[in-house]
């Protein structure tokens, strides 16, 4: 008897990403986009790292149907892993493209999709879709010497409007799906995320 082919799971989603945060506010977005579940969210065991680790997690994973690598802008992923990209995109970047402009060139959304928070994180996209302002911070911001600075500032903005409740009580207190829809014009990288629940923002 043959063995049986590996069939492709057309609700299979893969997502690497930085840590605990990224997850939760990916739950939220689908109890509202996606709230019987009808799309599986696969995670790597394995979280966090620079922008060249989360790639290569995405690259390793390439068989599934869609694929994200959701990193920080706390690093910048070297030239061969922008190679890969072009290769897997079939296009050609512009000299010293940066990491948050690398999703644009990819107009066929082929895999990895990828989705770069800024400013600095996740708490970046999170300040902005709620409407706080970004905390001062010393430039440039991803400079190995103040990073852990700037980082904590980030989230020690967050904290101060999300207070001692967990994110995902506080989002479904604050954040409706009308609300994400209309923040998903102006902030990408949360139009990037809708994709995951095939919605797409013109």
């Amino acid at each position: 008897m043959g063995k049986k082919k590996r069939t492709r799971q057309n609700n299979k989603v893969f997502i690497a990403r930085e840590g605990d945060r990224e997850e939760i506010f990916l739950e939220y977005l689908q109890e509202l986009f996606d709230e019987n579940k009808t799309i599986k969210l696969e995670f790597p065991f394995d979280k966090g790292g620079n922008s060249n680790k989360i790639l290569d997690r995405a690259l390793k994973n390439n068989f599934y149907p869609k694929v994200y690598a959701w990193f920080d802008e706390d690093g910048e992923l070297d030239m061969e892993h922008k190679q890969i990209l072009e290769e897997r995109w079939n296009i050609n970047f512009s000299k010293n493209v940066k990491d948050c402009e690398l999703q644009s060139y990819n107009k066929k959304m082929r895999n990895p999709i990828v989705i770069v928070s800024t400013p600095m994180s996740i708490e970046g996209i999170i300040i902005r879709l709620f409407n706080h302002n970004i905390p001062s911070l010393i430039e440039p911001i991803t400079s190995e010497k103040d990073f852990e600075e700037n980082k904590k500032r980030m989230k020690s903005s967050v904290k101060g409007f999300i207070g001692n409740c967990s994110d995902i009580e506080y989002y479904r207190r604050n954040l409706t799906k009308e609300l994400i829809m209309e923040k998903a014009n102006e902030i990408n990288e949360l139009k990037l995320l809708l994709t995951i629940f095939n919605i797409n923002i013109k």
